[in-house]
């Protein structure tokens, strides 16, 4: 049973938490779900500024925190607050009927396993499970964390899951099995994102506490440390080579980090004081989601001035690029599916 979920939206300035009561558990977990900047749906300054989607699916759901592409880029998945994986048609964006229950409560996180055959979710009762993505049976449950998740990975080969909760922890996990591999501790606040390099070598895990951190995946063990940013994170983006890794958040600014060195090698600055909340790199731009509903894109060095998308909504929570990385998927807070396609400054090979 999904159980009961109330929000509340303080004044300008402050966050929405999410209060969800698990009648199973017992509990009650407070969960962010992210930053409010404006009273309104779209703040008036913000109205015509931006390209506006190909397609806007009319949400099914209170509010979407989750999106995802299957590997062969014919299916979108998402996940929000009515405890459900949906599944759409990734250029359509048309429902497939193929639709996955998490009795988990919210879903937070979504992935599919590289072979597509699987999706991992990450529910707001601290649970991962992987699902057979064509029947919907549960293949693995991970159990371990003691707060709600709020990010889940899968790592390129597709052996291991990597989740990161409110609990402070980043847990690694048999993909097959669900058994647990290792707990990872460093953050003194929540994790709210985790994500494997796509080498697999690398997996980086951002903060509430303001700080990005860097796991060896082989060794389990934190080889670097990414301090400047003045505000919590909320997300990553490794560039397609692997070899930069963004992060942003509260603060409003991207940093752009080294990976091999874990030094900062530039800065992105999505306009204005924008809460960054989701971020994507695609074949050649990097999309940085926001609170105000508008994605910035910027582009490689030496590419045409940066632009903008138009959600034409808010809380843009989650963002990400289809395989060929030129089509777009945003999830918000309003629970609609948004889709570009074509979101590129050059042509294809």
């Amino acid at each position: 049973m999904c159980g009961v979920i109330f929000g509340v939206i303080l004044p300008v300035g402050a966050v929405w938490w999410m209060t969800q009561l698990d009648s199973t558990a017992g509990r009650v977990a407070v969960f962010l779900l992210g930053f409010v900047g404006y009273p309104k749906l779209v703040k008036d300054s913000y109205r015509g500024m931006g390209r506006l989607p190909d397609v806007s699916v009319d949400p099914r759901q209170d509010g979407l925190a989750a999106v995802a592409f299957s590997p062969d880029g014919t299916l979108v998945a998402t996940g929000g607050a009515d405890c459900t994986v949906r599944i759409a048609d990734a250029r359509t964006g048309e429902d497939t009927g193929a639709d996955r229950p998490a009795p988990g409560g919210w879903v937070m996180a979504v992935a599919f396993t590289p072979d597509g055959r699987s999706i991992v979710t990450g529910s707001a009762d601290g649970l991962a499970q992987r699902w057979d993505a064509a029947t919907g049976a549960e293949l693995a449950t991970m159990s371990g964390h003691t707060a709600p998740l709020k990010s889940a990975a899968v790592s390129p080969d597709g052996r291991l899951v990597a989740t990161g909760s409110i609990d402070l922890t980043v847990r690694l996990w048999d993909a097959a099995t669900g058994e647990p591999l290792a707990v990872l501790t460093g953050h003194s606040g929540h994790v709210e994102k985790v994500l494997f390099s796509p080498d697999g070598r690398t997996l980086a895990s951002a903060g509430f506490d303001g700080s990005v951190l860097l796991w060896d995946v082989p060794s389990r063990t934190r080889r670097a440390t990414l301090r400047g940013h003045r505000a919590q994170v909320m997300a990553l983006a490794y560039s397609p080579d692997g070899t930069t890794l963004a992060a942003g958040g509260l603060g409003g600014v991207v940093r752009l980090w080294d990976v091999a060195t874990g030094t900062l090698t530039g800065s992105r600055n999505p306009g204005g004081r924008r809460r960054v909340l989701s971020l994507a790199w695609g074949r050649d731009v990097l999309a940085i989601g926001c609170a105000s509903g508008i994605i910035k894109l910027r582009p490689a060095p030496g590419t045409p001035d940066p632009r903008f998308l138009n959600t034409g909504t808010r809380l843009v929570n989650a963002l990400a690029f289809h395989p060929d990385g030129t089509t777009l998927a945003a999830a918000d807070g309003n629970g609609h599916l948004h889709l570009w396609h074509n979101v590129t400054t050059t042509p294809a090979p």
